[in-house]
């Protein structure tokens, strides 16, 4: 799963029974708490993406759901937790910190509010060699929120 855009979904990536996948290059934004989902998934690998979210993020599987967090950038404004699961129960809750390379950070875009989702040149998510967006991309991520709604983020910088 790669180069997409995912605008206040709450559950921008919510996997089932999978093995192996890479999630990379992605952009999870979201005005409120958001969730990563991996019920009987193992081995996954998130590469070179960024989390934005107002409220609190929560990975929700099991432990040995990813094996790399790789270079991923959070920007998360409430807590880090991951809630492990024994199939499709939580078994315990605990705070969670970014490994792998992935770091908690500012906000790495020109404009998130107004969907600009172009990499600051002086943001982190340059230093940890997060991609930019293609343009492609960047553009149905500029429309979408033109003709949907406005996005709204607590108290991040506009």
């Amino acid at each position: 799963v790669a180069e997409n855009v995912a605008i206040d979904s709450r559950w921008p990536s919510h996997n089932h029974m999978a093995e192996a996948c890479e999630v990379r290059n992605n952009v999870f934004v979201d005005s409120g708490d958001q969730l990563v989902t991996l019920a009987r998934c193992q081995n996954f690998a998130f590469r070179e993406n960024v989390f934005i979210c107002a409220g609190d993020f929560t990975l929700r599987g099991a432990r040995d759901s990813v094996s790399a967090w790789a270079n991923n950038l959070f920007h998360v404004e409430g807590k880090m937790q991951a809630k492990w699961l024994d199939d499709y129960t939580a078994q315990s809750a605990e705070p969670w910190t970014p490994r792998d390379g992935s770091i908690s950070g500012g906000d790495p875009f020109e404009n998130t509010v107004a969907g600009d989702y172009r990499l600051r040149p002086q943001s982190a998510a340059v230093e940890l060699g997060i991609p930019p967006l293609p343009d492609r991309v960047l553009g149905l991520a500029q429309r979408a929120l033109a003709e949907f709604r406005p996005l709204v983020l607590g108290g991040f910088d506009a």
